[in-house]
């Protein structure tokens, strides 16, 4: 007499952390660690591309959250929850500087602010982005650590504004004694701090 076979017990599903928008759980632990135990030759990049496809985790210009989902995996190692490979030690590059766009042609006499459209940029536009950047703002272009999203304002087919949105700082004690961020909530993913740059 054969006996049915046992029913698999579902995936823990009980939040342990966030990062960013994205609630961790026990399941996310374990495919974590079958990646890390199946790939023991993958660099942490590697991995966390790999858990960007598996999980669908991207910004919301559609790329992949690799930046985000690499600072996940060293705060798990971190605090011993998941083994990673040492990470490798890269070169240090020096920035290579962005072309400096041309002078726009002057807004028409006709524009008017009912026609401005503010979006997110899209992954085909980011270089044309980070040049004016680069060329206006006064701290320039550098790439920032963890969720970010560009956008720009344009009247027309014509580019009049540029914003990002950015991670705030995990710590910074006169901020987070501003707005009653203690250690607690810090460490229960609180969420609300937010940075911006725009030229």
């Amino acid at each position: 007499m054969t006996h049915p076979a046992a029913a698999a017990d579902p995936p823990d599903t009980t939040p342990l952390l966030r990062c960013g928008r994205r609630v961790i759980t026990q399941a996310h632990l374990a495919e974590i660690a079958q990646v890390v135990a199946t790939h023991p030759d993958w660099p942490r990049e590697a991995l966390a591309a790999a858990l960007c496809r598996a999980w669908d985790w991207r910004r919301a210009d559609g790329t992949p959250s690799r930046w985000t989902c690499q600072a996940l995996l060293r705060r798990l190692a971190t605090r011993g929850v998941v083994a990673l490979p040492r990470p490798r030690r890269v070169p240090v590059r020096h920035r290579r500087p962005l072309a400096i766009p041309e002078a726009g042609a002057p807004l028409s006499p006709d524009a008017a602010l009912r026609d401005l459209v503010v979006r997110p940029v899209v992954a085909a536009e980011q270089t044309r982005w980070r040049q004016p950047m680069e060329a206006h703002h006064y701290l320039g272009w550098a790439p920032r650590i963890g969720e970010s999203i560009e956008y720009v304002a344009s009247i027309g087919p014509q580019w009049v504004a540029l914003l990002a949105w950015g991670g705030a700082a995990w710590k910074t004690a006169l901020r987070d004694r501003w707005i009653g961020w203690d250690a607690a909530c810090a460490s229960a993913g609180c969420t609300g701090s937010r940075t911006t740059r725009a030229s």
